[in-house]
């Protein structure tokens, strides 16, 4: 029976599916990036944790996937990171972006940001909620969605104008434009 279960083993290693018992670490250790932002190498912070997103993305066999709480620690981090840098502060609010789509109610006060730091990373999340109330409102093409009833009322245009028209004239104008249009049209030589 056990030779059995050796051959099974080999037989799903050679196919390339990883074997459940055998799964490898995480490619960063959330304390051991703690410790060394709170000793300021922040490079060393800065390229571990962009690595293990990298990996993240390629998923390969000798690497697990990131768990919910390491992409968001990682994402927390790169964007303070990027934020010391004004250059970076492009990047630095599309990580902060990141981390509040898997967690809406992060801080990051435990990294001690500088006060310009912290305004980015309000205006990060406030320009999520925007985009997100956005999207509840309007489809892909910036149509209004449509409610459970029915489609949402458009406003007519002028429709005020037109009503205090006709509030003048006892509510009984009436348009004779259409001969306007059927004389062209009968004068026309097709």
């Amino acid at each position: 029976m056990r030779s059995n279960l050796n051959f099974a083993f080999l037989f799903l290693l050679f196919l390339g599916v990883p074997y459940s018992g055998a799964v490898a670490a995480s490619s960063f250790k959330m304390n051991e990036v703690t410790a060394s932002y709170r000793d300021g190498d922040f490079e060393v912070v800065r390229s571990t944790l962009e690595s293990a997103l990298k990996k993240d993305l390629v998923k390969g066999i000798d690497a697990r996937p990131l768990t919910r709480e390491e992409r968001v620690f990682a994402y927390k981090h790169l964007g303070v990171i990027y934020a010391a840098n004004p250059q970076d502060e492009g990047r630095a609010k599309n990580m902060f972006i990141k981390a509040l789509e898997i967690s809406p109610r992060l801080e990051i006060m435990d990294l001690y940001p500088s006060d310009r730091i912290h305004a980015l990373f309000a205006k990060a999340r406030s320009d999520l909620n925007k985009e997100q109330e956005y999207q509840r409102g309007y489809d892909a093409l910036g149509n209004p969605k449509t409610a459970e009833k029915g489609p949402i009322p458009m406003p007519m245009p002028n429709s005020s104008k037109a009503n205090s028209d006709d509030s003048k004239n006892g509510g009984n104008k009436r348009s004779h434009a259409w001969m306007g249009w059927t004389a062209a049209g009968g004068a026309y030589e097709y």
